[in-house]
């Protein structure tokens, strides 16, 4: 029921099917991030059409020029949904066609770009490349320049000092403010090649399993229906998402010699990424007593405090929330400003895609283990733990009752 075909061909699902409401919004279009799921669970089940429909066609899309008062993005983006319509054929309405009509934000709740849709599609192209075996549809010509316009537009210089990827709040996942403007650990990840991590990878695969997928999370929708639900569980795979699409375009990328100064890019951001998340977006017990006797307003290029943490920032849960085993990476980090949120899906996805090293692995599942009445208790895996309450809340979110 959730499949949507276009010119008879199936295309991809609908976000959303719920007959009980009579409210649907733009839950009938297919949607580039929700559709990922589904995606990989076609691949497995071998229905490999579906799949390659749609990254053919969203890709077509890519280069649609779309405005907002008179404002266009960046060239490469890709949309966050699209409808297919059906309408008359040159004005004669007893003859149709189809015709997809994509949104990029223009329509959407609170006018937002969809920074991620794009690293998802990268990563879809290259699921369908490895379980089918089929690499005729990455090698083709349309298919590597729409590669390579994703890549310039992340890559592209800007004033950023940070390698991790700049984010305006409410451009993934979900199109509302959970208070993670900045360089939110959920879009930057690297492949599970480290040695002595597939143990690890196995183990947090087996949780993300148990917890966020298995019957009665979000009280169990049939995959056909409020299907938007479970990218909320993914939500804070960001900065990781990030990495893995780079390292899937890495792959994919033709060698020739007009991609080499991308591919040369494109290797340095890994590595500083790499770096950037393992060093500085590490806490632990010890890290946090480093905090707690930072000192302020260091100017030197071998400041302790490079981002200026004030120490009075660390919120008071946090004390009661870290175990003397263990540790996870926060949800952001700015200039005088560091997310100490746990994030669980960025965290446990850091494992699998090897982003977070060996040693802080085992430390992220020692926490959850440790803190397993506060992160599962008699409920699914929390995405974010603790919630916004209150002040914080309203502050944060703009009084938004969904979040």
């Amino acid at each position: 029921e959730s499949v949507v075909y276009y010119c008879g061909n199936p295309i991809g699902t609908i976000a959303a099917s719920d007959t009980s409401s009579s409210s649907i919004l733009n839950y009938d279009q297919v949607f580039i991030r929700d559709f990922i799921p589904s995606g990989i669970a076609f691949l497995l089940k071998g229905e490999y059409d579906i799949v390659r429909n749609f990254i053919l066609h969203t890709l077509q899309l890519q280069s649609w020029e779309k405005t907002m008062d008179c404002h266009s993005p960046g060239q490469g983006l890709m949309p966050a949904s699209f409808k297919v319509r059906t309408v008359p054929l040159d004005g004669d309405n007893s003859v149709t066609e189809d015709v997809l009509d994509p949104d990029f934000g223009e329509a959407a709740i609170g006018r937002v770009a969809p920074v991620d849709s794009g690293l998802w599609w990268i990563i879809l192209l290259r699921a369908y490349g490895k379980c089918t075996g089929d690499l005729s549809v990455q090698e083709r010509v349309d298919v590597q320049t729409g590669i390579k316009m994703i890549l310039k537009l992340c890559l592209a210089d800007g004033f950023d000092m940070f390698p991790t990827l700049l984010v305006t709040d409410g451009s993934c996942m979900i199109d509302r403010r959970m208070g993670i403007h900045g360089h939110p650990l959920e879009i930057q990840l690297q492949n599970c090649q480290e040695a002595n991590l597939y143990p690890l990878c196995s183990a947090t695969l087996l949780i993300l399993r148990q917890h966020c997928f298995k019957p009665g999370t979000f009280s169990s929708p049939p995959l056909s229906e409020k299907k938007h639900l479970y990218p909320l569980v993914l939500y804070n795979i960001f900065q990781a998402l990030f990495y893995s699409a780079l390292l899937c375009a890495r792959e994919m990328l033709a060698p020739e010699d007009g991609s080499a100064d991308l591919i040369r890019a494109l290797n340095n951001r890994l590595v500083a990424l790499s770096f950037h998340i393992r060093e500085y977006y590490w806490i632990d017990m010890k890290k946090l007593n480093e905090i707690y006797r930072y000192k302020t307003e260091e100017y030197s290029y071998d400041a302790v405090n490079k981002f200026n943490i004030y120490p009075d920032q660390i919120p008071s849960w946090l004390v009661e929330f870290m175990p003397s085993r263990g540790g996870y990476l926060i949800g952001n980090l700015q200039p005088a400003h560091m997310d100490f949120r746990f994030f669980s899906l960025g965290n446990l996805w850091s494992i699998v895609g090897g982003l977070a090293t060996v040693d802080q692995s085992h430390a992220i599942l020692d926490l959850v283990e440790e803190k397993w009445s506060e992160l599962v208790a008699d409920m699914p895996l929390k995405i974010c733990y603790p919630a916004l309450e209150g002040q914080e809340w309203r502050i944060i979110t703009g009084s938004d009752p969904k979040n």
